[in-house]
């Protein structure tokens, strides 16, 4: 009997350990999309559960693939929204330069919190607000 009870424990353990794989294998699945903002169309690639990160790229020539292989590790934890800048990657298509601009910029992070229902909290919002008013 004790046998039959340790065995049935050990099996419980492995479909549970499996099952625990599963599940974060599933929440690293990326999904690509595009995000619709002034004039432009933005490419974003979002992964994993858990509050929400905007993770922004350098530049002004990069896109956010060079970001990945690490941040993909913060998934199991985070759902990271990276998106390639208005201009820039594949968020490029029928953008003129003049188009892209630190105001544009700030606009598009806004649009794509909005776009990906994630709440911005008021202190950093206004703190991004304060700074291009000048205060």
């Amino acid at each position: 009997m004790f046998r039959i009870c340790l065995a049935v424990a050990a099996v419980s353990t492995c479909v549970f350990a499996v099952t625990a794989a599963q599940e974060r294998q599933g929440s690293a699945t990326p999904r690509g999309s595009r995000i619709p903002v002034g004039g432009a169309e933005l490419y974003s690639r979002e992964i994993g559960h858990g509050t929400a990160i905007i993770v922004l790229h350098g530049g002004p020539d990069f896109d956010h693939s060079y970001l990945v292989p690490d941040l993909d590790r913060l998934a199991d934890s985070y759902r990271l929204i990276c998106y390639d800048q208005r201009g820039r990657g594949r968020s490029a298509d029928g953008v003129k330069p003049e188009d892209v601009t630190l105001a544009s910029d700030i606009a598009d992070i806004k649009d794509c919190g909005h776009f990906t229902y994630m709440e911005c909290p008021a202190a950093v919002r206004e703190q991004i607000d304060a700074f291009f008013r000048g205060k």
